[in-house]
């Protein structure tokens, strides 16, 4: 989300006439971009962004904008930081450009490792496996749950609940989790079986004024539905700590106490997506710490 800044700023450079007109035309004619049906521009510009300022970014015309979801929330320093990321990139690119963490690794990769189970080890996690992106890191969360399902003599625990409306990617696998049906329908049958419960929005909720009446409420229903899909066939409930889509909804009271509970008594994994709510959003490391949930897994952004 871009949001046109309001307060008082000097003008940016526009791109030139000619130079703007030839990336409309690399855009219109080559580039297909994500959410977004190409059809609405053709009888208007796409709006291209070249280069960010902090918290702020500059498209080709020269208007500056508020960066809102920190570049699709991997940008958290923001934007225009070029002699340092160039050092650190030259740095890198000198020294070894690329070795996969496939039976090999390097020292960075270590080192990152160690650094991140650091961070989670007040939530008891200590293991670490890297993905270039959060729909890539959720589908590598499912396949780790059905592996350690399968190792325990229970390969039979495919299955996943997940919440209304809760984004978690758009990969194949992901998308099985994200409870938006505007993505999922052409898709449509998915790999993965998952159910879909409420989130924590409490307007409108019949319960919604009573915080306590609230979470008992939602736990009966993920209880329900447990116990509908068979508790021996889930393997794992995702949830954002505060979901993003939809709105930001946060979590009512012993929500997320009660969650570990109940995965707890019926031997399934309980999965933290912290894509969004990671590294510093909501005043904590991560949302787990702020909402004292206690995940199996937690999924981190790309920073």
């Amino acid at each position: 989300m871009a949001i046109d800044a309001v307060a008082p700023v000097a003008p940016d450079a526009p791109v030139a006439p000619a130079d703007r007109a030839h990336l409309q035309r690399q855009v219109k004619d080559h580039l297909l971009l994500n959410f977004t049906d190409m059809s609405e521009f053709a009888t208007s510009d796409v709006r291209v962004f070249v280069r960010g300022d902090g918290c702020y970014v500059v498209d080709a015309d020269g208007r500056r904008a508020i960066d809102g979801i920190s570049g699709l929330f991997c940008s958290n320093l923001g934007h225009g930081y070029g002699d340092e990321v160039g050092r650190a990139a030259h740095e890198q690119l000198a020294t070894l450009v690329f070795t996969p963490s496939w039976y090999i690794t390097n020292p960075v990769a270590a080192a990152l490792a160690e650094r991140l189970s650091d961070l989670t080890g007040d939530l008891g996690l200590h293991r670490v496996f890297l993905t270039s992106g959060g729909g890539e890191a959720n589908e590598a969360m499912y396949k780790l749950a059905r592996q350690y399902h399968a190792a325990n003599g229970q390969p039979q625990r495919r299955k996943a609940i997940s919440r209304r409306l809760a984004y978690h990617g758009t990969s194949l696998g992901a998308l099985s989790l994200t409870g938006l049906p505007s993505c999922r329908t052409m898709f449509e049958p998915l790999p993965i079986q998952t159910a879909f419960v409420s989130n924590t929005n409490a307007y409108r909720h019949p319960l919604g004024h009573d915080e306590d009446a609230f979470t008992a409420a939602l736990l009966a229903e993920v209880e329900d539905t447990i116990e509908w899909e068979g508790p021996d066939t889930v393997a794992l409930l995702i949830a954002e700590p505060v979901q993003n889509s939809g709105g930001s909804f946060t979590p009512p009271k012993g929500y997320w106490q009660g969650l570990r509970a109940l995965c707890d008594k019926y031997g399934i994994l309980l999965v933290a997506d912290e894509v969004i709510t990671g590294f510093g959003r909501v005043g904590e490391w991560f949302a787990s710490l702020r909402y004292e949930a206690r995940p199996d897994l937690v999924v981190l952004p790309r920073e």
